[in-house]
């Protein structure tokens, strides 16, 4: 990815639903940072189940960055996220 940028951010815990993916719970997530001056705020996307946009951001792997600092690979051309592993 030629523009993306490596950043820390904050990833907050927004909402937790306990369908029993994997016996545990799962969380929307919120990826808080700055770039050039601005304060960006990012929720998760994508859905855990194809069927139903009921739970669309939430992942039982979010569940480990909640509430915690994280480093993050920033896309300004695409406006995405992605959180690396640590």
């Amino acid at each position: 990815m030629e523009d993306a940028v490596a950043l820390k951010a904050y990833c907050k815990a927004v909402d937790t639903n306990n369908f029993g993916a994997r016996g545990g719970s799962s969380v929307l997530i919120e990826i808080a940072f700055s770039y050039g001056g601005d304060n960006i705020k990012i929720k998760s996307s994508g859905r855990m189940f194809l069927t139903t946009k009921k739970f669309e951001g939430y992942h039982h792997v979010f569940v480990r960055y909640s509430n915690s600092h994280v480093n993050i690979m920033y896309s300004p051309k695409y406006g995405e996220v992605m959180i690396l592993k640590a």
